[in-house]
């Protein structure tokens, strides 16, 4: 073979090799700089849409098909994200509130989420935590679903309007910490505790939310308080050096009855059944107790013992009917997830109504659940999805802009760098 029919071949294959790997265009020069100028402003464009696409509205909340207009709770709801959009403005009504973490209990990225009842959305609400930590103690969803009220420790107590956005400030007398424990089921007043310090005896108040008076202290309170149905009376729960107890009272402080109760015995906002007739208590170790509401004794009702409570917060979320409640149920496959499990108190059957995604990084993954309590009678469930979680935080939306200069504009470089090399 000749030297110049190898040249040939040697020519034609480097010119198969560019044509496979790269589309002909015409060689950047200095006389064709509009075309550089146009490859640079398509990679900006480029740039620009990944760094401002968190920013788009997106679903805005889809409205939840197959309800037909009743409040909708998901068979699942959403695992932790660290791009959790904040609740900025209108909302609408919730469903649920609850706690969702990762990291560990001393270094853990808290969330306090909102998730709503006839939209398919959830939000983070920065206001309700509480020096870092999303306290079960610093917020209350309000039976109707449309307001939050949060506690803290500026002598206040704030009401979040879920429908507007806006947020109405209380003054309340002087404690370290305030705390809303429960709100009366016509949503016109609140039980809330003034304690010194969290973790221990406080002092329970009622706060009139149509014209922000606060009542006479009502006496002592520790952990949780519960109104009645008709809103008459409230359970209390305490906790002293003589013991632990449950009373009942009087929205004026008069002592109905008192019974003491095992240590560890917790009372739930919700723990009063529709009737009027009981009261249900949890021990994390032993499962939960049925009280008469009348005078304290035990009733002879049992729930599952499989049924455990679940990793913090309250155990009692609602109630579908006098003998049908929904129970926040323990650990899933090892996880501390909480399940939403119904139980039927007439007959101890029970089926897990909603449970709670875990990332692969949750290793403290959800607890102090809520329910809107006067929407979960005629609640439904609907199948989980990916619900709207709004607009991503600013640090998010910063760095996808910088990663996608980092990645981007290097990579239009070499390119453009290769194509001045094939001139």
């Amino acid at each position: 073979m000749t030297e110049q029919g190898t040249e040939q071949r040697i020519r034609a294959a480097l010119a198969e090799i560019v044509e496979a790997d790269w589309v002909p265009v015409e060689a950047i020069n200095p006389r064709k700089w509009p075309s550089a100028v146009l490859a640079a402003a398509a990679v900006a464009a480029i740039v620009a849409v990944i760094a401002l696409t968190p920013l788009w509205p997106g679903k805005d909340g889809t409205p939840v098909a197959g309800a037909d207009g009743r409040p909708s709770l998901p068979e699942r709801l959403p695992s932790y994200s660290w791009v959790q959009g904040s609740l900025d403005g209108p909302f609408g009504r919730a469903i649920a509130l609850y706690n969702n973490g990762t990291g560990h209990e001393d270094w853990g990225f808290w969330q306090v989420i909102v998730a709503g009842a006839d939209r398919d959305s959830v939000r983070r609400i920065d206001a309700a935590m509480l020096e870092g930590y999303p306290s079960d103690l610093a917020r209350r969803l309000s039976p109707d679903g449309t307001k939050v009220a949060i506690g803290g420790e500026d002598d206040r107590i704030r009401i979040l309007d879920l429908i507007t956005g806006a947020t109405r400030a209380f003054p309340v007398p002087h404690g370290m910490t305030t705390a809303p424990l429960a709100i009366s089921p016509d949503g016109r007043r609140l039980a809330f505790a003034s304690f010194p310090e969290i973790a221990s005896e406080g002092t329970l108040y009622l706060l009139d939310l149509d014209s922000g008076v606060v009542s006479s202290p009502l006496g002592p309170v520790s952990g949780a308080a519960a109104f009645s149905p008709d809103g008459t009376r409230l359970a209390v729960h305490t906790w002293t050096v003589r013991g632990y107890t449950i009373s009942v009272i009087g929205l004026d402080g008069e002592l109905r009855w008192r019974q003491p109760v095992e240590e560890s015995t917790q009372l739930s906002a919700n723990s009063w059944s529709p009737d009027g007739k009981f009261l249900v208590t949890m021990h994390y170790s032993r499962g939960y107790r049925v009280l008469d509401a009348e005078n304290g004794w035990e009733a002879r009702i049992a729930i599952p013992a499989d049924v455990l409570p679940g990793c913090g917060g309250e155990a009692v979320l609602g109630w579908r009917s006098p003998t049908v409640v929904l129970l926040s149920d323990g650990d899933v496959s090892g996880t501390s997830s909480n399940l939403i499990t119904e139980v039927d108190l007439a007959n101890e059957q029970t089926r897990v109504l909603s449970r709670f995604d875990v990332g692969k990084l949750d290793d403290l993954a959800v607890c102090g659940v809520q329910l809107a309590t006067a929407l979960v009678p005629e609640m439904v469930t609907r199948p989980g999805s990916d619900p709207d979680r709004g607009t991503w935080p600013l640090w998010a939306v910063i760095t996808a802009g910088v990663a996608s200069v980092l990645v981007l504009l290097p990579a239009a470089l070499w390119m453009f760098r290769r194509r001045r090399t094939r001139v």
